[in-house]
């Protein structure tokens, strides 16, 4: 759908539950963009706060906000594929209730966007704010050009083969036909649905980049994606399914040697992720932190490789190897700051 001035229309689709104390702040966010959406749908997923009053008096003043109340809650995978059926802007972005983003963020992205219409999506960094919206500094993605860009899937997949995803779902703004004909949200991923088909985006049509913070992640331990990745039952479900996704519906799209790396990267980051949840309460999440746990895993084959050839000489002895490894995890620091330039 074009509008004003034959611009491509945007959809802000928000999926909200008990946020009346961050919704405001993101519903002004994006109200005060340069570059202004014409529909901006929020789906209240049968909140017990006092979030429809504050969603409905944004409606009172500002046409383009449309509230749907949820009868019985349903989920946020649900609600974010009810919500792209419902949109009708040939872009979309999800916004979280309790996030927020930064000016300019819809202008600079949608330019970019409609520079390289084949793109699939565009994404840019992000800022980490704490739950009083204190900045807390640059979330430690991956930074993949240093000037705005588009890349090509040849290029994107060189790089998921390499580092892993870059792409943040809080700065993501993505074509919608392009999200639909790729399979929507997968409810079965639970919050890795959204990095998981950001994936098979990037790598069918290809992705424009800005390498400069443009929205805010509010970092909770309550959030979707942090009580996610310390569940380790969940966690193993999550991993187990998207393997098997990428090897029958989506084959087409992902390479054997990805689909290796990242189901070894990504069950090592599941133990490291209980461990700190134990001991330091830091989470790595699945998308961002694929090339920390390759190099991680790489840097353990080094260190380890006469341990590992002395165990297959001397079994009886594996159980005191294994010993020095669980200590040697519980040691480990957490680093997944990385810079890599492509374009």
């Amino acid at each position: 759908m074009n509008l004003e001035m034959g611009r491509p229309g945007l959809s802000v689709l928000m999926p909200n539950y008990n946020h009346s104390g961050y919704i405001g702040e993101a519903l002004s966010a994006i109200l005060k963009q340069s570059y202004k959406p014409f529909e901006i749908i929020i789906i209240d997923d049968a909140s017990t706060d006092n979030s429809i009053g504050i969603i409905q008096e944004f409606a009172e003043h500002n046409p383009s906000v449309r509230l749907i109340v949820n009868e019985k809650n349903t989920g946020v995978v649900d609600n974010l594929n009810r919500l792209l059926e419902i949109a009708r802007g040939d872009y979309v972005y999800f916004a979280a209730a309790d996030d927020k983003i930064l000016p300019h963020f819809f202008e600079r992205s949608m330019d970019l966007l409609q520079r390289y219409p084949s793109a699939g999506l565009c994404s840019s960094l992000s800022l980490i704010i704490d739950e009083e919206g204190r900045n807390r500094g640059l979330h430690p993605s991956l930074i993949i050009s240093n000037h705005e860009t588009f890349i090509t899937p040849e290029k994107v997949s060189n790089i998921l083969n390499t580092a892993g995803l870059w792409v943040m779902g809080n700065a993501a703004i993505l074509k919608r036909k392009a999200l639909l004909d790729s399979g929507g949200f997968i409810s079965e991923l639970h919050s890795f649905s959204d990095g998981f088909i950001y994936q098979v985006i990037a790598l069918k049509y290809g992705a424009c980049f800005i390498p400069e913070p443009l929205a805010c992640w509010r970092r909770m331990d309550s959030g979707y994606a942090l009580s996610t990745g310390t569940n380790p039952v969940l966690m193993n479900e999550i991993i187990r399914c998207a393997v098997q996704l990428m090897q029958t519906k989506y084959k087409d799209v992902f390479s054997r040697k990805y689909i290796k790396d990242f189901e070894k990267a990504q069950y090592f980051l599941m133990k490291l992720n209980y461990l700190s949840s134990v001991s330091c309460k830091t989470t790595l999440s699945v998308q961002n932190s694929f090339p920390f746990a390759v190099r991680t895993l790489q840097s353990i084959k080094r260190i380890f490789l006469l341990p590992y050839l002395f165990i297959l000489f001397r079994p009886r002895l594996s159980p005191i190897i294994t010993r020095k490894l669980n200590k040697y995890f519980h040691l480990l620091k957490f680093h997944t700051s990385r810079k890599i330039s492509v374009c």
